[in-house]
């Protein structure tokens, strides 16, 4: 009896720690647009769960991409590319892609502080200026 109460206690005490040690998850709204992001500038922390929603309200194919950010826990919710697009295309570690009109939703958490560019991996939309900032902060 004394054994079955201790592993209660237990079981109790690792639910209790687990809960506490949830890290709410940073919600970004990001519009993508002929040529541009709104916002393009995001702040981040190290270790917080992120979720980017990409809406495309432009005319055209959009994509978010992230190079070289360290990262754990990718996840694409929810991928609108459109028909026929090619992945092979996209060279980043982190990328979602949108039709016109449609949303994309991308989970992560980021590992290492630090500031990276966020980009359209569209041919020809980096270059016209669809670029961003992603800033992680350490905790």
């Amino acid at each position: 009896m004394l054994l079955f109460r201790m592993l209660c206690l237990l079981t109790l005490v690792f639910v209790l720690a687990a809960c506490g040690n949830t890290a709410s998850v940073r919600e970004i709204m990001l519009d993508g647009t002929e040529f541009k992001y709104q916002p393009n500038t995001i702040e981040v922390v190290v270790g917080q769960p992120v979720r980017v929603t990409l809406r495309n309200t432009g005319l055209l194919e959009h994509d978010w991409s992230v190079a070289d950010l360290p990262t754990i826990n990718v996840r694409i919710v929810a991928d609108n590319a459109p028909p026929g697009a090619t992945e092979a295309l996209h060279s980043a570690a982190l990328h979602i892609s949108a039709a016109k009109g449609k949303t994309s939703i991308l989970e992560f958490t980021p590992t290492r502080a630090g500031t990276f560019t966020f980009f359209c991996d569209v041919p020809g939309h980096k270059e016209a200026g669809m670029v961003g900032k992603l800033i992680v902060k350490d905790k």
